[in-house]
């Protein structure tokens, strides 16, 4: 429990930091590039600190979180109305790049080195309620992002940081900057526009697809399917 509670405040420690980082830097893109050149060097600090392997994983990996991010976005483009948009410039791409990286070194990065359940289900709590001051947040954001946080946690766990990363980001990317829809309540340039059409409890609402009832479906999956892998016991007869 003692290693859990210090996982935890390494993730609440740095959202205070980070919170008031922001408060200073108006700039969205300034302030992700602040906020992982400050939060990667302390996640291997802390991993050294207390000699536990913050272990990256390898380029495989990686790939099959780019790819896995991609397929989970296409049944909200198969459902909606896609037009071209032709946005797209370096700006967004880079957003999301540096929000993948430092929010995984300091949600999973060091908090799930050891794979704990506990600190995975805490910070992911953590996670989702950092995300309630975004515009369009619902309840329905809350246990998507929660659900989000369980999956990118398990692969985490499971494929390393690199995976998680490259799934965070890819998601972000082909949901915002591909496909065009709103990220967390966000709208950056992307290359189409996508319009789904129907109750916010199938579209998300003004947070996007992360708050509708088909990506927590989607995350959950995942991340039963991948904890299933690494505990071949986990929801067995």
């Amino acid at each position: 429990m003692k290693a859990v509670l210090k996982e935890v405040a390494f993730a609440l420690g740095l959202v205070m930091v980070i919170g008031t980082i922001h408060l200073f830097i108006g700039d969205f893109l300034l302030f992700q590039v602040v906020a992982a050149s400050l939060t990667l060097p302390l996640m291997f600090i802390a991993c050294k600190l207390d000699d536990v392997d913050c272990w990256l994983g390898g380029i495989e990996g990686a790939l099959t979180g780019l790819l896995l991010g991609f397929a989970l976005t296409l049944p909200f483009a198969l459902i909606s109305e896609v037009k071209y948009e032709g946005s797209l410039t370096w700006r967004p791409l880079a957003i999301y790049l540096l929000v993948a990286l430092w929010e995984e070194a300091v949600f999973r990065g060091y908090p799930l080195a050891r794979g704990s359940p506990y600190s995975l289900l805490a910070t992911s709590l953590l996670f989702s309620l950092v995300h309630a001051g975004n515009p369009g947040f619902t309840p329905l954001a809350f246990l998507g992002i929660f659900a989000a946080a369980l999956m990118l946690g398990a692969v985490r766990i499971y494929r390393g940081f690199l995976s998680a990363a490259a799934l965070h980001f890819s998601w972000n990317f082909f949901e915002g900057s591909f496909w065009g829809f709103t990220v967390s309540g966000i709208r950056l340039g992307s290359l189409f526009r996508s319009r789904i059409n129907g109750p916010a409890l199938i579209t998300g609402g003004d947070f996007g697809p992360e708050a509708s009832i088909i990506a927590t479906l989607l995350f959950t999956l995942v991340f039963l399917l991948v904890w299933r892998l690494r505990n071949p016991n986990f929801l067995s007869d």
